[in-house]
């Protein structure tokens, strides 16, 4: 949580102050942010985009694991324009059952910059938010591959994953649905854990960045392939991994 004086203005515990200030920046220049993880390939970005506890870390890990393409960001990407990817730094949280499944990920704990819990101290529970904490430097280094500033749109991932012991599968999702999965995860105008401008003001009304947004949601849902990638958890995370080197390098580099 960041407070200004005794007001609230981001009811976040691992909020950055400098990547909320490139995001009030860009978007008073154009752009849309997105609550959504993200990797480079050569600059061909793949962009995953879903609420909290869809999965995004998850499927991310498991992306860079696969093909050692750089990461962007984990949790906000901002679409600026000609499909500029700008990423966001922040911190990257990771579930008990995901460092469990990743050794590397594991032994990165002790070794972390921030204060951790150990990973046996960690909720078991699907979707619990207390989680291992890495910068996204860290969290690179560990799955043996760098940072990238920036890339180009070129597929979109949608992660369905569930605490079941359901298998892996991919789906291409129609622009209709592309849409919506879009508009449910575009912080433009309003982040959910926003509270007030601080720093730097937003120089731009929302109404102004909510007519901002619309036609780039609808342009990307008609021109960029959308991936939805349903797993059960249960399942081994290496079956999850098979089928990404082929879905990324395919959609992303046609």
């Amino acid at each position: 949580m960041i407070l200004l004086g005794e007001r609230k203005i981001f009811d976040r515990a691992d909020a950055d102050p400098f990547g909320l200030l490139v995001v009030t920046t860009y978007e008073d220049h154009g752009g849309v942010v997105f609550h959504a993880a993200g990797a480079d390939f050569d600059g061909h970005g793949m962009v995953i985009i879903g609420p909290r506890s869809a999965g995004k870390t998850t499927l991310l890990t498991c992306l860079l694991r696969a093909t050692r393409a750089a990461l962007l960001s984990n949790d906000r990407l901002i679409l600026h324009h000609q499909r500029r990817l700008v990423a966001v730094p922040l911190p990257v949280p990771v579930a008990r059952g995901t460092l469990e499944a990743v050794a590397e990920l594991a032994d990165a704990v002790s070794a972390s910059s921030r204060p951790q819990r150990p990973v046996s101290a960690l909720p078991t529970t699907f979707g619990a938010t207390d989680k291992a904490e890495f910068s996204a430097r860290e969290y690179a280094a560990a799955l043996g591959t760098s940072l990238a500033a920036g890339s180009w749109l070129r597929t979109i991932l949608v992660p369905r994953l569930s605490d079941t012991a359901e298998p892996a599968s991919i789906r291409t999702l129609s622009p209709a649905e592309a849409q919506r999965a879009l508009w449910a995860s575009c912080f433009t105008p309003r982040d959910e854990f926003w509270q007030q401008p601080w720093l730097v003001p937003r120089t731009t009304p929302a109404a102004a960045l909510r007519h901002q947004a619309e036609p780039l949601v609808r342009e990307v849902a008609e021109t960029i392939p959308c991936v939805e990638i349903r797993f059960g958890i249960r399942n081994p995370l290496g079956e999850l991994e098979q089928i990404l080197p082929t879905t990324a390098l395919e959609r992303t580099m046609s």
